[in-house]
């Protein structure tokens, strides 16, 4: 059979693109194969491996949660104006410097209420004190929602939802995006659709790497709004 030949010049950009790719190594090459990943969803998983391990947005982060940690979060509430308000407020002793003390100021506070956006801290403060109420969701486990009212919050799932809503490693998200994310997060028996979850998770990567690559750190700091 006869061999069929590319043009000249689609072998030539076949060729650089390959050796484009070949060139990338280290964090790089990291960042290339996250964004690839991030660019077409991962199929809707069954939520059976309760067990499963999850890691933060800065995925060297110690905090680890389970899948059905997760589920113990998303489970309590189905709009972010359930835990939005907070009346906890942290003093910050170096303004210039982003750590959990400034993100948690009354001054952070009240710019979240005016911009409606809503805050990771007020999801650390009060996700506990709702009551888990989503019985499909633990059904999906073998579980009732007792069962999960019984069980400790995980603070490692906390971030790791957060991360996944914000698509980043951001404090702040606007509050109807994140009530939008929320409902992907769920498939339509009302299980955990992990697919979705981890797609969240390796955006929320991608940017840190990206941050990391041209910044010199992993910190993106700030809201999304899109």
């Amino acid at each position: 059979a006869r061999r069929l030949r590319l043009p000249r010049t689609n072998r030539r950009l076949r060729r650089r693109g390959s050796a484009g790719i070949g060139m990338l190594t280290g964090p790089a090459l990291l960042l290339h194969s996250t964004l690839l990943i991030g660019r077409a969803r991962p199929p809707i998983l069954s939520a059976a491996n309760a067990e499963k391990m999850y890691r933060r947005a800065e995925f060297w982060d110690p905090d680890t949660c389970t899948l059905l940690d997760i589920a113990n979060v998303l489970g309590r509430w189905e709009s972010a104006s359930e835990w939005r308000e907070r009346t906890e407020f942290a003093v910050a002793k170096a303004k210039r410097k982003e750590d959990m003390a400034l993100g948690a100021t009354k001054g952070r506070y009240d710019m979240a209420q005016r911009m409606g956006v809503v805050e990771r801290v007020a999801l650390q403060q009060n996700v506990a004190k709702l009551p888990f109420t989503n019985a499909q969701l633990a059904a999906s486990f073998g579980m009732s929602t007792d069962d999960f009212n019984a069980m400790p919050l995980s603070s490692g799932a906390i971030n790791v939802v957060f991360d996944a809503l914000s698509e980043s490693k951001s404090g702040l998200l606007d509050l109807e995006v994140c009530d939008r994310r929320r409902r992907l997060f769920f498939t339509p028996d009302g299980a955990l659709d992990e697919g979705a979850i981890a797609a969240g998770l390796y955006k929320s990567r991608a940017l840190v790497l990206f941050s990391w690559l041209f910044y010199g750190k992993g910190r993106i700091y700030g809201f999304a709004v899109f």
